[in-house]
């Protein structure tokens, strides 16, 4: 028995000479602590609140922004519909153009085609013209009967040529008409062709303006999810501030002597040392990866195996108070995680004092060990 008292008195003083060792890392803890005063984290919040108020502020400018991008993009939209519906009625009016040209073309085709026929006849006249002509030059007064047959044949082909050269006049004259209509509307068409060319190059020219206003937007709407995803972690950042705040202002470990939540539901081996020693740890003898548990809520400060004592779990509280748990198989929390009173921080591993498994536990205000008995609750009161 004393041979186990002296083994597990020892292992407090390595336990003691290991918390020495990690004091920098408990002083940087202890330095996190101090910024979760109710103080330090009131001046978080309100940070915090002045960023909020900031993002509120640059999303209202973003929503303006995109309102007018979309103020903008609807001009756009009704001078491309206007363009769209004058190019319609210019295609429709070129292509009523088209036709009345097809139409004259076709009219222009049958005249000449009547103009070239006009033109033959008049030179089939000519030669039967001719001879009458001159037979009305050689007969004399004496050949009255031949002369009067002469004459009547001459007039009445000198009456239809004038006829056909008339009807040829005509001809020519709508003939004419025709093509200097058909001038006329060719220019039209090539007016209208060259207006069509500016209306789709100035439609083109709006089109690529759309793009640009539909990517400008595209660009707004990014930023405003950005910047929503970031107001809505400022704000769950300021939830999380003001639960821990309430917390800091209710929880109190100094308040909890008495009401511990005990570290494993097991049987109390043995404490070591007395008032004058430097430890006054307990040792648990537990079953093997039995549950263990936090006194009171917290956040890990060490977590890391140590030859000699397994794995080791040391926890923050407030006050600059720490408890320490050694000898766990393994641990389920992990480095800077914050714990709640009674939650499960890892399971119980060999204990080499006992043999056995079991568990180290130590409560310390600073650097000085305290005795946990005190604080622990009673008994019937583990949980």
């Amino acid at each position: 028995m004393r041979a186990l008292t002296r083994s597990l008195a020892t292992s407090s003083l390595i336990a003691m000479l290991l918390c020495a060792a990690f004091l920098a890392d408990l002083v940087r803890a202890e330095d996190a602590m101090g910024q979760n005063a109710p103080s330090a984290i009131e001046e978080k919040i309100e940070r915090h609140k002045q960023r909020m108020e900031e993002g509120k502020e640059s999303l209202s400018e973003l929503s303006q922004r995109k309102r007018e991008l979309y103020t903008g993009l609807a001009r756009l939209k009704d001078r491309i519909e206007k363009l769209t519906s004058r190019l319609r009625e210019q295609e429709k009016n070129l292509r009523a153009k088209r036709r009345e040209e097809k139409e004259l073309q076709t009219r222009n085709k049958k005249l000449m085609r009547r103009i070239s026929r006009e033109k033959q006849a008049i030179r089939n006249m000519i030669p039967r013209m001719w001879p009458l002509y001159l037979k009305n030059k050689e007969l004399g007064p004496g050949d009255v009967a031949g002369l009067e047959h002469v004459r009547r044949n001459y007039a009445w082909l000198a009456s239809v040529y004038r006829m056909v050269r008339e009807r040829l006049a005509s001809l020519n004259a709508e003939q004419s008409k025709l093509s200097s209509n058909l001038s006329r509307l060719r220019r039209v068409e090539q007016n209208i062709s060259e207006r069509l060319a500016e209306i789709e190059d100035s439609k083109d020219q709006l089109l690529e303006q759309k793009l640009a206003y539909m990517d400008r937007i595209q660009k707004v709407r990014k930023e405003q999810l950005a910047k929503r995803e970031q107001l809505e972690r400022v704000r769950e950042t300021i939830n999380n501030l003001r639960y821990r705040l309430k917390n800091s202002k209710k929880r109190n470990m100094a308040q909890l002597k008495g009401r511990l939540t005990w570290p494993a539901r097991g049987e109390m081996v043995s404490s070591q040392g007395g008032e004058s020693e430097s430890s006054k740890g307990l040792v648990f003898s537990l079953e093997k990866g039995q549950k263990v548990r936090s006194v009171a809520w917290g956040k890990v400060v060490y977590n890391d195996k140590l030859r000699g004592f397994g794995r080791v779990v040391i926890i923050l509280h407030s006050q600059d108070y720490y408890s320490l748990y050694a000898y766990l198989l393994a641990s389920q929390v992990e480095m800077g995680q914050r714990i709640e009173k009674g939650e499960t921080i890892g399971r119980a591993g060999f204990h080499p004092q006992l043999d056995g498994p079991g568990l180290y536990f130590e409560l310390r205000q600073g650097q000085q060990p305290i005795d946990p008995r005190p604080w622990l609750a009673k008994r019937s009161d583990r949980g």
